[in-house]
Protein backbone atom coordinates (compact mmCIF):
# COMPACT_ATOMS: atom_id res chain seq x y z
CA UNK A 1 0.00 0.00 0.00
CA UNK A 2 1.65 3.30 -0.70
CA UNK A 3 2.62 5.57 2.11
CA UNK A 4 0.12 7.98 1.08
CA UNK A 5 -2.86 5.66 1.18
CA UNK A 6 -1.60 4.05 4.58
CA UNK A 7 -2.32 7.63 6.07
CA UNK A 8 -5.74 8.36 4.78
CA UNK A 9 -6.11 4.58 6.14
CA UNK A 10 -4.87 5.95 9.59
CA UNK A 11 -6.34 8.84 9.15
CA UNK A 12 -10.03 7.52 8.33
CA UNK A 13 -9.68 4.95 11.34
CA UNK A 14 -8.89 7.70 13.81
CA UNK A 15 -11.65 9.56 12.73
CA UNK A 16 -14.31 7.17 13.05
CA UNK A 17 -12.92 3.28 13.45
CA UNK A 18 -16.39 2.19 12.87
CA UNK A 19 -16.47 3.85 9.70
CA UNK A 20 -13.06 3.47 8.47
CA UNK A 21 -12.91 1.22 4.87
CA UNK A 22 -11.26 -1.37 6.70
CA UNK A 23 -12.22 -5.37 6.23
CA UNK A 24 -14.75 -6.86 8.98
CA UNK A 25 -12.58 -8.95 10.89
CA UNK A 26 -10.36 -5.68 11.23
CA UNK A 27 -13.20 -3.66 12.48
CA UNK A 28 -14.11 -6.41 15.35
CA UNK A 29 -10.65 -6.12 16.84
CA UNK A 30 -10.99 -2.48 16.79
CA UNK A 31 -14.19 -2.65 18.47
CA UNK A 32 -12.39 -5.01 21.22
CA UNK A 33 -8.83 -2.62 21.26
CA UNK A 34 -11.78 0.74 22.22
CA UNK A 35 -13.41 -1.57 25.00
CA UNK A 36 -10.08 -2.23 26.70
CA UNK A 37 -8.62 0.82 26.70
CA UNK A 38 -11.97 3.05 27.23
CA UNK A 39 -14.04 0.69 29.37
CA UNK A 40 -11.51 -2.04 30.84
CA UNK A 41 -13.56 -2.70 33.85
CA UNK A 42 -17.22 -3.54 31.47
CA UNK A 43 -15.35 -6.32 29.21
CA UNK A 44 -17.28 -9.20 29.20
CA UNK A 45 -17.70 -12.49 27.04
CA UNK A 46 -20.08 -10.64 24.65
CA UNK A 47 -17.38 -7.83 23.67
CA UNK A 48 -15.52 -11.23 21.59
CA UNK A 49 -18.20 -11.86 19.92
CA UNK A 50 -18.07 -9.64 16.95
CA UNK A 51 -14.63 -10.47 16.29
CA UNK A 52 -16.04 -14.61 16.01
CA UNK A 53 -18.62 -13.64 14.16
CA UNK A 54 -16.54 -12.01 11.82
CA UNK A 55 -14.36 -15.59 11.65
CA UNK A 56 -11.55 -14.27 13.72
CA UNK A 57 -9.76 -17.63 14.59
CA UNK A 58 -8.87 -17.51 18.78
CA UNK A 59 -5.61 -17.19 18.45
CA UNK A 60 -5.67 -14.11 16.59
CA UNK A 61 -8.36 -12.78 19.17
CA UNK A 62 -5.77 -13.69 21.76
CA UNK A 63 -2.54 -11.52 20.07
CA UNK A 64 -4.93 -8.73 19.52
CA UNK A 65 -5.61 -9.16 23.31
CA UNK A 66 -1.94 -9.60 24.44
CA UNK A 67 -0.75 -6.78 21.59
CA UNK A 68 -3.39 -4.14 23.62
CA UNK A 69 -2.32 -5.06 26.95
CA UNK A 70 1.23 -4.56 26.21
CA UNK A 71 0.73 -0.97 24.38
CA UNK A 72 -2.16 0.18 27.36
CA UNK A 73 0.85 -0.54 29.62
CA UNK A 74 3.18 0.80 28.19
CA UNK A 75 1.32 3.95 27.72
CA UNK A 76 0.51 4.35 31.21
CA UNK A 77 4.42 3.81 32.01
CA UNK A 78 5.37 6.60 29.95
CA UNK A 79 2.49 8.78 30.61
CA UNK A 80 3.75 8.38 34.75
CA UNK A 81 7.23 8.92 33.08
CA UNK A 82 6.20 11.75 31.28
CA UNK A 83 7.69 10.90 28.07
CA UNK A 84 7.40 12.40 24.75
CA UNK A 85 5.36 11.28 21.90
CA UNK A 86 6.80 10.85 18.46
CA UNK A 87 6.47 12.66 15.96
CA UNK A 88 4.21 11.51 12.98
CA UNK A 89 7.43 10.61 10.96
CA UNK A 90 9.34 9.04 13.44
CA UNK A 91 5.77 6.80 14.07
CA UNK A 92 6.24 6.24 10.43
CA UNK A 93 9.95 5.31 10.62
CA UNK A 94 9.53 2.61 13.69
CA UNK A 95 6.30 1.00 11.55
CA UNK A 96 8.67 0.73 8.84
CA UNK A 97 11.12 -1.14 10.89
CA UNK A 98 8.77 -3.23 12.75
CA UNK A 99 7.36 -4.09 9.07
CA UNK A 100 11.02 -6.00 8.04
CA UNK A 101 11.93 -6.93 11.69
CA UNK A 102 8.90 -7.68 13.21
CA UNK A 103 8.24 -6.89 16.89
Amino acid sequence: MPRSDADALVQAVQASWSDAPVSPPVRAALGLIVEMAERPAGLSAHHFAPLRDAGVPEAAIAEVIEICAAFLIISRVADAMGFDIQTPENFRTSARILLMRGY
